[in-house]
């Protein structure tokens, strides 16, 4: 993944301490979450808002952050995570819970 210095982009309405949507997801997450257990994925919806993807989008110039290709007009935007958020599958099968936590963080 292609480092960039986010300090120069603001922090995504969204995703801001006080927003009650990522309030709410985080809640649901660390109920689903805690204790740890393995009854089905969490969906975390958070990073599909506008914002987010015009905040990523100026930040690396409309391209992909591991390849570095354009893809403004062509491709539809999916974000990914750098850490995977709901769990973690081993080369022996076994799984671990994600990242949660850090799903809505920016």
């Amino acid at each position: 993944m292609i480092k960039r210095d986010k300090s120069n982009i603001s922090v995504p309405f969204i995703l801001e301490a006080n927003s009650e949507p990522a309030k709410r997801e985080f809640k649901a997450a660390k109920e689903h979450y805690t204790p740890v257990r393995n009854n089905g994925s969490f969906s975390f919806n958070i990073y599909k808002h506008d914002s987010i993807k015009h905040s990523l989008s100026d930040l690396f110039h409309g391209k992909c952050a591991y390849c570095e290709s354009n893809y403004e007009g062509n491709q539809p935007v999916d974000i990914e995570h750098y850490r995977p958020k709901s769990e973690i599958l081993l080369e022996n099968g076994d799984r671990l819970i994600g990242y949660w936590w850090l799903a809505a963080d920016w």
